[in-house]
């Protein structure tokens, strides 16, 4: 509308912009029409004749206006009448004319204000810093984030992905603006202190928001307690990753133990069920009446050949 560039979004104070800018020209000008001395010299005793007039108001434009005449004097002289031997001379002030400092200052405070209203920006991100103290600085840059600058990169962002990268094919990325980092030292020091006394930051992240804090970066430390929240440290319980590879590692030593003692027993067992087998058959074949069966010699040592194997073992 009306430009190719749109409408700026100031165009409600325009009036206001231009009030500022033929307000400043007045201000301009005044240094070099100011016509006003800061004294005038009277002397007096008659009065003025026709030729004064003149001669004054040529005095007034050649040596009274523009900052080399800035503080000149005007002398006015009146002639005697006849029969007036008394003469008065008279040092007459006139600062109380003269402009004492800018005009319509109220006048451009307030179209200051129209303006940065117009972009909803606090003074103090305008560059005034009168009238502010910590609290009220923090709570208007806050209310500018919050307010002012993410609804505008939440826009341009959208802007970006639903029109750029859609027609450039772009599918499977999204464009973010980054946000800026506010830093507060005192209470961002605050906050890691408590939170790695409790436990809920281990020392090696606390070691490195505080990297954060001072702008640098800590050597890095090795050791198992900095991976281990100090609570537990301090309480003598060793955690952490390596503490765990070692509780594995011992749990399946342990569990290899119990498997060989468990062979060692089923071994045991089986070889006091031979036994009992074979002393069985030892008494039936002792025993009276007992149907005694010719069993060949061969076949008679391949019964107790696992046997004298077992015994060679």
């Amino acid at each position: 509308p009306r430009s190719p560039y749109g409408v700026p979004r100031w165009v409600g104070a325009l009036l206001a912009v231009l009030g500022s800018r033929q307000m400043e020209e007045v201000n301009y000008l005044y240094f070099e029409n100011k016509s006003v001395p800061p004294l005038a010299l009277l002397i007096s005793g008659g009065r003025l004749s026709e030729s004064s007039v003149p001669r004054i108001e040529r005095f007034i434009e050649e040596n009274l206006k523009g900052r080399a005449n800035f503080h000149k004097i005007l002398i006015l002289e009146a002639e005697g009448g006849q029969g007036e031997n008394r003469a008065k001379i008279e040092l007459r002030p006139l600062t109380e004319a003269q402009q004492q400092d800018a005009l319509f200052q109220v006048y451009d405070e307030r179209n200051i204000d129209k303006v940065g209203g117009a972009f909803r920006l606090p003074r103090l991100l305008r560059g005034e810093s009168k009238d502010f103290n910590r609290a009220t600085a923090e709570s208007a840059l806050r209310f500018a984030e919050d307010q002012v600058f993410q609804p505008e990169r939440d826009e341009f962002d959208y802007l970006i992905n639903r029109k750029l990268l859609a027609d450039m094919g772009i599918r499977f990325w999204r464009f973010r603006s980054q946000t800026p980092v506010t830093r507060d030292p005192e209470r961002m020091t605050a906050m890691v202190e408590k939170l790695v006394r409790v436990g809920v930051l281990t020392p090696e992240e606390g070691r490195f928001l505080a990297g954060d804090i001072f702008n640098r970066e800590f050597r890095k430390i090795g050791d198992d307690w900095t991976k281990r929240p100090i609570t537990l440290t301090l309480a003598g319980i060793q955690t952490g990753v390596e503490d765990l590879r070692a509780r594995t590692a011992k749990g399946s030593l342990l569990d290899d133990a119990r498997r060989l003692l468990t062979l060692r027993e089923e071994l045991a067992s089986e070889e006091a069920r031979l036994a009992d087998r074979r002393v069985d058959l030892a008494r039936r074949y002792l025993e009276e009446g007992a149907e005694r069966v010719p069993v060949p010699r061969e076949e008679f040592d391949a019964w107790f050949e696992p046997e004298a194997h077992d015994d060679a073992g």
